[in-house]
């Protein structure tokens, strides 16, 4: 039973993203997130929540392919960003980001150690590990940046 509500939420999540290409010019336009752990589940959760929730989803493992993405696209309004990640940590993407002078898109970090975030303008909120999905997701319409 569980393989059939996941391949009903896939089919959802390829419905919704094929929507956002069908819909008339003068409709609000899709808005659009990338999300970086290095965590497969919280990332595939993750994603089949919001595209649900008719956000566009964009995902990396890690902040070095986060990079590569956001060279390609910076159409995004929001990024969702875990802290602890191997190839480039969230500190080590937040100065990269920084130093690439991309548009101002809103972080909101994911992380079990909250304890340790520092100050930084960028940083919209700050969710603890681990999290309640309709929380993260007022956060997360309350700092998207249209």
């Amino acid at each position: 039973m569980l393989n059939f509500a996941i391949s009903d939420s896939i089919k959802r999540v390829f419905i919704t993203s094929r929507r956002a290409d069908l819909e008339p010019q003068n409709e609000q336009p899709v808005k659009s997130i990338l999300i970086i752990d290095d965590d497969d589940g919280i990332r595939e959760i993750l994603e089949i929540a919001f595209a649900l929730e008719g956000y566009s989803v964009t995902t990396a493992a890690h902040g070095l392919q986060a990079i590569e993405t956001l060279s390609h696209s910076t159409h995004f309004g929001l990024i969702l960003l875990d802290l602890m990640m191997p190839k480039m940590n969230g500190w080590e993407f937040i100065e990269a980001f920084q130093k690439n002078n991309y548009p101002a898109i809103p972080i909101i970090l994911m992380t079990a150690y909250s304890d340790r975030v520092k100050n930084i303008d960028i940083v919209k909120e700050v969710i603890a590990k681990p999290m309640d999905f309709e929380s993260l997701l007022k956060r997360v319409e309350a700092n998207y940046k249209l």
